[in-house]
């Protein structure tokens, strides 16, 4: 579903995990926004409000020590 101010991501499988690190980044490649050491939560709820983000297809990418996950999304323009 497309995105204005907050993304909820649904994360699995991450029982061996303590924090987790999360990258916006949009389609060159640039880092647009980063959350560092979030808590291991059955669902993220991030916020974008302030990113000053252009509507657009941008890619999260979750990680923690153990595993590695990709999604796409879609921002709307503010």
């Amino acid at each position: 579903n497309p995105a204005t101010n907050l993304i909820n991501i649904k994360v699995q499988g991450m029982v061996n995990e303590n924090t987790i690190t999360v990258r916006l980044i949009d389609n060159i490649g640039k880092i647009v926004k980063q959350w560092s050491n979030l808590p291991i939560q059955e669902i993220l709820i991030l916020d974008i409000s302030e990113a000053e983000l252009s509507g657009g297809e941008y890619h999260l990418t979750i990680e923690g020590e153990l595993f590695r996950m990709d999604k796409s999304i879609t921002v709307i323009g503010r």
